[in-house]
């Protein structure tokens, strides 16, 4: 709501107003200024500055179903413990910068940036006994791929290239999954509304 050039609250949905004397969104900034707020009511050059902000969505989600605890050799028994908390597989720098090379050519990284989490380790009432959840982060995955859409061929592709690499350092992964979710930028813009799936804003 909008009156003498001044925010003066929101209209919902179903009709009801609420008035405040400061509003916030946690919203991305186009949809912030381009969906929710009447264009008109905003000045032309900031307007301008609006429609040209870069969003460049660079992350893509894995969610993975297991029927055990992966297994990673590489850490040592005494330090199993910290297959409880964040993991990552990172590689080298030269190996990132590929990584982000790949998606400034408009495909998702081969050896992509993981960020992992068993978060059953930690609360095993989010699956069934014996069962386990992991969550990938991923980077790097374009909102929209140079060699066409974000296809189911395409997700399959991108979430095989994520699982090959984790088994690379867990001998048992593949082995363990029941069913695996694969959330390309473009299914994060689609289902949750932020612009490119850019989760950074």
């Amino acid at each position: 709501i909008v009156r003498d050039g001044q925010v003066e609250g929101v209209a919902l949905a179903g009709g009801d107003e609420v008035r405040g004397k400061v509003v916030l969104s946690n919203l991305d900034v186009r949809n912030t200024f381009l969906n929710v707020m009447n264009p008109t009511d905003l000045p032309a050059d900031f307007l301008h500055r609006v429609k040209h902000f870069k969003a460049r969505g660079s992350s893509g989600k894995l969610n993975i179903a297991l029927d055990g605890v992966p297994e990673f050799p590489s850490i040592p028994k005494e330090c199993s413990n910290v297959i409880g908390g964040d993991l990552g597989l990172i590689g080298t720098m030269e190996e990132l910068e590929r990584a982000y090379d790949d998606w400034k050519a408009g495909t998702w990284s081969r050896r992509p940036f993981l960020d992992m989490m068993i978060p059953t380790l930690t609360d095993p009432t989010m699956a069934p006994p014996g069962k386990h959840y992991m969550s990938i982060f991923v980077q790097y995955a374009p909102p929209h791929l140079a060699n066409g859409v974000w296809d189911d061929d395409n997700r399959k592709a991108f979430g095989d290239t994520v699982i090959d690499l984790v088994s690379e350092f867990s001998p048992n992964f593949k082995d363990l999954i029941l069913d695996v979710e694969v959330r390309s930028p473009q299914d994060i813009e689609n289902e949750v509304g932020i612009t490119e799936g850019n989760i950074f804003h």
